[in-house]
């Protein structure tokens, strides 16, 4: 059974070499008796193969997984190699040191074929040993990768060097970064090497680019090879070439926790000035048009987090336009469940006056959670209005609120509207959006209310 096993596994491994690897150059019968004296080797993450200025030894094969090269101890890989391509072939065809180190990012088995080995096929295989020059060639001051199926995880390799290692190697296909539980998927299209088209969320040209070099989730990715696009090269979708989207990538990400910061979080909601500013005098282009569509979004409660997805921009963007729009005095960062209450001087600074419209916008853009739960509750109970009679809406609330309010007193400044449909919240008090539990409070309030007109119901009327 073992010896059967055994022959299986060897068969195996002779197929792979005469379909995938450079061995396929060399006969069949050889083939099979080189399976024997291969020596593999099963690599975790971090495995350092052989290191640059490392005497040769022979030829290596990967058989499963990929392998990094780098040249100096410290600089970032300059090409990955997968499953079917061969290194060390370099020293073979000078003698000289090893050019370059080989480190395992993730996981690898790779055969080792030994030197006297190699040097004798090389000798005796015309085919093979032009295959080694041409690959030493093509490899000599920059290696190339050629991709047939490089795969991984961006917790084992850095994203922006695959990209660059994609674009060196000036092939055609498909980066496809795959969905995680906190991310969707993206996809990266190249041309001869030119990235020319990236989806990322909502977002695609070099907005997706900046967006996905900002991932942190790890998640895995696979470059996907094709080799029936059209010979004339498709217009690209990106305004920069790969180089610069990658040295912004980078500025981007370095700046992003300043910015985030200075806005407070993803969560923050905001108020605006009490007047419509002139678009037409803000500094730049840009922002006379992307400070409209961010005002607009600003007066729905929406916070940062909720903003992202309705415009075609990536963090870096949006945090950058809004921390411009505070310091102009257009916007200002509102505080959250989990902040202290703005202080008198805050609030006569930007209120700039003293109606109750404003106090009452202020207050209910404390927490976007609060606002929408008041919003909800109130149509709610305006609908229920045309079902039954005012009356036994507005007794119902009045109750659910006196019921409410003893467990929590901050609910205390809300008031039923004199036309009993909803709640009047004119007079809300900054305690209600100060206090942590607020958004329980209301909550419990809406169920109250809920349950009351249930009890309310009677046999002719529909079922609340």
């Amino acid at each position: 059974m073992i010896d059967s096993l055994q022959e299986q596994e060897r068969e195996q491994l002779v197929k792979f070499l005469k379909e995938s690897s450079i061995l396929r150059l060399i006969d069949d019968r050889i083939i099979h008796g080189l399976s024997l004296s291969l020596v593999e080797k099963h690599c975790g993450p971090g495995h350092i193969v052989f290191r640059e200025g490392d005497a040769g030894d022979g030829l290596y094969i990967i058989k499963q997984g990929s392998v990094e090269v780098k040249r100096n101890a410290d600089a970032k890989p300059i090409a990955y190699l997968t499953a079917g391509e061969c290194f060390g072939e370099m020293s073979l065809i000078n003698n000289q040191p090893r050019t370059a180190t080989i480190r395992v990012p993730e996981e690898a088995v790779i055969l080792k074929l030994s030197k006297r080995a190699s040097m004798d096929l090389k000798s005796k295989f015309p085919l093979l040993s032009d295959e080694l020059e041409r690959l030493a060639e093509k490899r000599d001051g920059k290696i190339a990768f050629k991709a047939p199926g490089l795969e991984g995880n961006t917790a084992f390799f850095d994203l922006p060097t695959v990209i660059q290692a994609v674009a060196s190697s000036r092939q055609s296909g498909t980066l496809n970064i795959f969905a995680t539980h906190a991310n969707p998927g993206a996809k990266l299209v190249f041309d001869r090497g030119s990235l020319v088209s990236t989806k990322f969320k909502h977002l695609s040209g070099d907005y997706a680019v900046f967006e996905l070099l900002g991932l942190q989730d790890p998640a895995d990715f696979a470059f996907e090879r094709s080799f029936d696009l059209d010979s004339k090269a498709p217009e690209s979708t990106l305004e920069r070439p790969i180089e610069r989207l990658l040295v912004e990538g980078a500025r981007r990400s370095d700046e992003l926790p300043k910015l985030l910061e200075k806005v407070g979080n993803t969560e923050t909601t905001f108020t605006t000035a009490p007047h419509i500013p002139k678009w037409n005098d803000l500094p730049n282009e840009q922002m006379q048009t992307l400070a409209p569509k961010i005002w607009k979004l600003v007066e729905l409660d929406l916070s940062v987090e909720e903003i992202l997805p309705l415009l075609p921009i990536d963090t870096y963007s949006l945090l950058q336009a809004l921390a411009e729009m505070i310091t102009l005095g257009l916007i200002q960062p509102l505080v959250s469940e989990n902040q202290t209450a703005p202080t008198a001087v805050d609030e006569v600074a930007f209120r700039r006056g003293d109606t109750a419209e404003i106090d009452l916008r202020r207050i209910l853009k404390q927490s976007t959670k609060l606002a929408r739960t008041l919003y909800a509750l109130n149509m709610v109970a305006s609908n229920l209005s045309n079902i039954v009679d005012t009356s036994t809406v507005q007794t119902c609330l009045d109750e659910a609120l006196r019921d409410a309010t003893r467990k929590y007193p901050q609910l205390a400044c809300l008031k039923v509207h004199a036309g009993g449909k909803t709640l009047d919240v004119r007079g809300a008090s900054s305690e209600l959006s100060s206090r942590v539990n607020s958004a329980e409070a209301l909550m419990m309030l809406t169920h109250r209310f809920l349950q009351l007109m249930g009890e309310k119901q009677t046999p002719n009327q529909p079922a609340v």
